[in-house]
């Protein structure tokens, strides 16, 4: 077996899905590879573990058992390090022992998204929803903030929601006070409709399209019928023996195949249909409709809060005087630092502020701020320190990335329409 492992060789067991063995080697399953880059992609931009298998299943695709999928198959497959190419045998590796179907990026962003939705604190357990839980965060240690119910009920029945430091509270080193959780949350999404102006939307509109027409795969569709063109070959094949038959024993098999394969073939083109109607050709027309649809939201109701927070939200920094908004912007997810942080908040002093290390964005025509600082000094008045450049945002790219793998594109934009 120790030799087996040297060459690359299988040594039995449960071949990974997407490799299929050849001359006892780990080859690519052409058919079957794509799926393993869909499961990684899809949880990379923020497809949960369910919604994922739901797509599956719903495919009738299976795992390398051949079972239908769920939360520990995905999980498996998802810490599988042989998709980098990487030999595992004994616990010694051998990098390149393999096909590689993952890219290392992919691979690091997707165990990175794993470790922190398992830190995540679990909105489902608690009575209210906390629609800036994994976004929001102290700003003086810089630990999350978690959503906190008080023991008392007011004499009308009123249960006080509140935000609150998970470094904070008694015999722990941070002081910073508890949030009303309806009066950040109320800010923040008010802000977040500011963003969307006729200019952005049209921005965004233009970038979603340049997504939906570069992430059109449609390696399954080619599957499906490359699989229904084997079968009606084979169909085919059989009814020319049945022709030059004469024996009716045997005769009587080849029509008990024919009958196999006739629902082979009703089952695949069923997939088939199914798979084409996930693929939808989107126009800025249509994306603009419902973005203009979608700044004039109801904003008491949660679904279109939340939707509101996931598409332009990056991270919030909460203090007792103050808190700071940096919003999704630019090609690529933005770090925040301690340094970039006070950076940010000096910068808003007046002038613009550029933090993104994308090469197009220093030489765009201006400079624009992705931030915005909030001063209070009450519950009932919050005073906003305005900043230059909020409408000429570097949003679109990001955004539109986000907006793309949200239930509103994934659901052909149907939730706007109601």
């Amino acid at each position: 077996m120790e030799i087996n492992a040297e060459k690359g060789r299988s040594n039995g067991g449960t071949t990974p899905l997407g490799y299929r063995i050849e001359n006892k080697k780990y080859v690519l399953d052409e058919e079957r590879a794509p799926i393993v880059w869909e499961v990684f992609t899809k949880y990379a931009n923020g497809w949960s573990i369910k919604q994922i298998c739901d797509s599956l299943n719903e495919r009738h695709l299976t795992t390398a058992q051949g079972t239908t999928f769920n939360k520990n198959s995905l999980h498996t497959m998802l810490k599988n390090r042989k998709y980098l190419g990487i030999y595992i045998y004994n616990g010694h590796e051998i990098p390149g022992g393999m096909p590689q179907i993952i890219d290392k990026d992919l691979f690091d962003k997707v165990q990175e998204k794993m470790i922190a939705n398992k830190k995540a604190p679990a909105r489902a357990r608690a009575k209210a929803e906390y629609i800036l839980s994994g976004k929001l965060f102290c700003g003086y240690c810089k630990e999350k903030m978690v959503g906190h119910s008080s023991n008392q009920i007011s004499k009308k029945g009123i249960i006080f929601n509140y935000y609150k430091c998970k470094n904070a509270g008694k015999n722990k080193s941070c002081k910073k006070k508890m949030a009303h959780k309806d009066y950040i949350e109320d800010i923040v999404i008010n802000e977040c409709r500011k963003l969307l102006t006729p200019q952005n939307i049209r921005r965004i509109a233009k970038e979603v399209v340049k997504i939906a027409l570069s992430m059109d795969d449609r390696s399954e569709i080619k599957r499906l019928e490359g699989l229904i063109q084997k079968a009606q070959e084979e169909k085919a094949n059989q009814m020319a023996s049945l022709r030059a038959c004469k024996d009716d024993m045997i005769r009587e098999m080849i029509f008990e195949d024919l009958g196999k394969i006739g629902a082979d073939i009703k089952e695949l083109e069923k997939q088939l249909e199914v798979e084409k109607a996930r693929h939808y050709v989107m126009t800025e027309k249509q994306v603009i409709s419902h973005l203009t649809k979608l700044s004039k939201g109801d904003i008491h109701d949660i679904t279109y809060r939340k939707s509101l927070i996931r598409l332009f939200v990056n991270k919030i920094f909460l203090y007792d005087d103050k808190f700071t908004i940096t919003f999704n912007t630019g090609d690529e997810e933005v770090t925040i630092t301690d340094i970039l942080l006070s950076e940010i908040e000096e910068g808003l002093s007046g002038e613009t502020l550029c933090i993104s290390n994308h090469r197009a964005h220093h030489v765009a025509a201006s400079f624009t701020s992705l931030a915005a600082t909030f001063i209070y000094k009450s519950q009932r008045r919050a005073r906003y320190q305005p900043f230059a450049g909020r409408q000429g945002l570097n949003l679109p790219s990001k955004i539109a990335e986000v907006f793309f793998h949200s239930h509103l594109i994934r659901k052909g934009l149907e939730a706007l329409d109601k």
